[in-house]
């Protein structure tokens, strides 16, 4: 069965989003990162200092959401 974690990644990444995930050697609990880098391609697998930079990078270069 897939984590909480491991599914939440699955389902953006098959949603066609981004995921970034925390280097595992950076981890306070490196299970959680290892369990998502099993079941999903990470766009970027970063130490926590670096994530939120890193995801406003990504955020500056995706089209605006469109209004349904």
């Amino acid at each position: 069965a897939l984590s909480d974690g491991a599914a939440g990644v699955l389902a953006i990444k098959s949603s066609g989003g981004k995921v970034i995930v925390q280097d595992p050697n950076d981890a306070r609990n490196e299970g959680m990162p290892r369990s998502a880098l099993q079941f999903v391609e990470a766009d970027a697998v970063l130490p926590a200092n670096e994530i939120a930079g890193a995801a406003m990078r990504m955020l500056a270069v995706l089209p605006p959401a469109r209004n349904r």
